[in-house]
């Protein structure tokens, strides 16, 4: 017996047939779906902290560009050592920052 038919007798002793095989796909698609579930669940219930952790840069640079008036430019160093909490962060007048959409993408 030839190391060809040996891996081809593996090979034809490991088929499953159609339905075996859609039956795998459904458990792994329910998987998937109970974990896309959760992960969103999950994300809804700490929303907040998402949304001020995406702001962050933003508020960061609103408050470097004020400081820096009108005409005036920031540094992208400045900026992300900013951020990153490295580099002291100017005083703004206390405005909040929001993210402003105008429709999904």
């Amino acid at each position: 017996m030839s190391p060809h038919d040996r891996d081809e007798d593996e090979i034809e002793a490991s088929r499953a047939p159609l339905m075996d095989h859609l039956i795998e796909l459904r458990s792994r698609l329910m998987i998937c779906v109970a974990a896309f579930v959760v992960g969103f669940i999950g994300c809804f219930i700490v929303a907040d902290p998402i949304y001020v952790f995406l702001v962050q840069p933003f508020a960061v640079a609103a408050q470097f560009r004020e400081a820096a008036g009108p005409g005036g430019s920031v540094s992208p160093f400045d900026l992300i050592l900013g951020t990153a909490g490295l580099v002291p962060v100017p005083q703004g007048d206390g405005q909040t920052v929001n993210l402003i959409f105008t429709a999904p993408l």
